[in-house]
C-alpha cells in the first residue's frame, strides 16, 4: 500500500495513483477547473478509502469516465467525449476549493 501523498486523502497503489493524477489532469485541462478544485473533488469522492488493491474498482474505468462522474450531476446526459456540456449541472465544489 502506498500513501497517495499530501495532496490526496486516501491510499493508493502506484497504478491507482497514476490514474488519480490523470483524473486531476482531465478535470483541469478538459473541464476547466483549477488544480486545487480538482484535487478537492477527487478527495471528496474517495477521501479516507484504501484504493491500493491491484484489482481496485477505480482501475476498471479511465480518467475521462471518472472526471465526468466526479464533476457532473447525475444522470449523465451523454458519455460521448465531444458532447456539449455547457448546460450540464456540475456537482457543488467542495468547501475547500471554493474561491480558488
Amino acid at each position: 500500500m502506498t500513501r497517495a501523498g499530501a495532496e490526496f486523502t486516501f491510499s493508493t497503489s502506484s497504478e491507482t495513483y497514476e490514474l488519480v493524477d490523470e483524473i486531476v489532469d482531465e478535470l483541469v485541462t478538459v473541464h476547466g477547473v483549477t488544480r486545487v478544485e480538482a484535487v478537492a473533488r477527487v478527495n471528496c469522492q474517495w477521501g479516507g478509502l484504501d484504493l491500493s488493491g491491484p484489482e481496485d474498482i477505480v482501475l476498471h474505468e479511465d480518467a475521462y469516465y471518472w472526471a465526468i462522474v466526479i464533476l457532473y450531476e447525475r444522470p449523465i446526459p451523454d458519455w460521448w467525449e465531444g458532447a456539449d456540456r455547457t448546460s450540464w449541472a456540475r456537482r457543488p465544489a467542495p468547501e475547500t476549493s471554493v474561491g480558488t
